[in-house]
């Protein structure tokens, strides 16, 4: 393999780069489901670095504060009222275009692709919501960990209900020797839908300035060097990984 590398860098000595890029092409990028016990489990760890544990204590803690619907479900639907409460919300605080097309499909009783037979398992709770959409804070008696699993949820129940983000990709090459070809791949934002909630990089540098390249052009180069690279290596398990194999 070295000596492959070897002979690959020496050729690129004398050889011309050809630029190339794609038309840009749009790819929509779907909303978060609703959350379970499980997926509320697999987020904070990721996110907030909870164990499940840990997490189930805080949604304890939340709910009967009532602040938060029951955390233990499996059901990834909302009641109808709170579907009809989420729309006026994110049309008075987003506007119309940022409600889900697919919102009323969210809600409890509303047929899906699940078996029939398992239907009243994953409806006999909602899923895992604030119960008030409306309320960003909550009171500074409120554990600190608490409020972060707290604006968690609230900010999944949103961007749940909320329209597909929008946005445009590129493919840039480069010709290399042996018919390599080199590969970089730039995204921007074209409608930020559920994003918005978050945040998102309103302006990508690296797309615009792929974009204004002129294709077929022979790019000059201070250096080439390789480097190491392993991928998709065998990790160990994390507690949101065994939770997400356990489902």
């Amino acid at each position: 393999v070295e000596e492959d590398m070897e002979v690959f860098l020496e050729e690129s000595g004398d050889f011309d780069h050809q630029y190339n890029i794609s038309e840009p092409k749009k790819v929509d990028k779907k909303q978060p489901l609703p959350f379970t016990t499980s997926t509320l489990q697999q987020k904070a760890s990721n996110e907030l670095h909870f164990s499940p544990k840990q997490t189930m204590s805080l949604a304890q803690k939340l709910y009967e504060n009532g602040y938060i619907t029951y955390m233990r479900t499996d059901s990834k639907k909302y009641s109808k009222e709170f579907i009809l409460k989420a729309t006026s919300f994110i049309k008075k605080t987003y506007g119309n275009k940022y409600i889900s097309s697919n919102i009323n499909q969210l809600a409890v009783g509303c047929s899906t692709k699940s078996k029939k037979n398992n239907n009243n398992a994953q409806e006999a709770h909602e899923a895992i919501r604030p119960t008030d959409i409306e309320k960003k804070q909550l009171p500074a008696t409120i554990d600190s960990r608490a409020k972060r699993l707290y604006q968690l949820i609230l900010r999944n129940t949103l961007e749940s209900c909320m329209s597909l983000a929008q946005y445009l990709t590129i493919s840039a090459t480069i010709t290399a020797p042996q018919k390599h070809l080199y590969r970089y791949t730039a995204e921007q934002v074209a409608f930020p839908g559920w994003k918005i909630v978050g945040g998102y990089e309103k302006e990508n540098a690296i797309y615009h300035f792929l974009l204004k390249i002129k294709k077929q052009s022979i790019l000059s180069y201070k250096k080439i060097y390789s480097k190491l690279v392993l991928k998709d290596l065998k990790t160990h398990y994390t507690e949101a990984r065994l939770v997400q194999q356990l489902e």
